[in-house]
């Protein structure tokens, strides 16, 4: 009788151990895997159609977001301008549709005008204080958090 007690008491304590682990187990796994955020999912996609939406957009592109921590969501895309758009305006318009949604975004700004600007600065030589990423040169006078709108195509 009292193995039959010891069984059922460790097949209870196996059972709630497991059904108390597993999902904390699944919540790290999908960290660990960087997956996209199922429950942000369709706040993303939304954003992403009002970010083509913008003036001077002309595509969203190379979008990335993935689980940082459970609830902390981090973000990457590359946003296509049209010539003569004002990068900065883009830059904050859409920063604001996805900082709501995410806790770390990064806004990439690509466009005929910037790599027009690129190509010009690999012809140049490199200006005091900057550093030259394979034929290309640029300040890193900004915080690595933070978006900027400049192109780091290597050509």
């Amino acid at each position: 009788y009292q193995r039959r007690v010891r069984d059922v008491v460790a097949f209870l304590l196996a059972s709630l151990l497991i059904g108390t682990a597993m999902p904390v187990c699944l919540r790290a796994g999908l960290v660990l895997l960087q997956t996209t955020p199922a429950v942000r999912r369709d706040a993303l996609d939304t954003a992403m159609r009002d970010a083509v939406l913008v003036d001077g957009v002309s595509e969203v592109r190379d979008e990335r977001f993935w689980t940082l921590a459970p609830g902390v969501f981090s973000g990457s895309l590359t946003i296509g301008a049209r010539r003569g758009a004002d990068h900065a305006s883009i830059l904050r318009q859409v920063r604001a549709l996805f900082e709501p949604l995410l806790a770390h975004v990064n806004v990439q700004i690509v466009g005929e005008d910037v790599q027009l600007a690129a190509a010009e600065a690999a012809s140049a030589p490199p200006a005091a204080g900057a550093d030259a990423h394979g034929g290309h040169a640029h300040s890193h006078a900004h915080d690595h958090d933070d978006a900027h709108a400049h192109s780091h195509a290597h050509h």
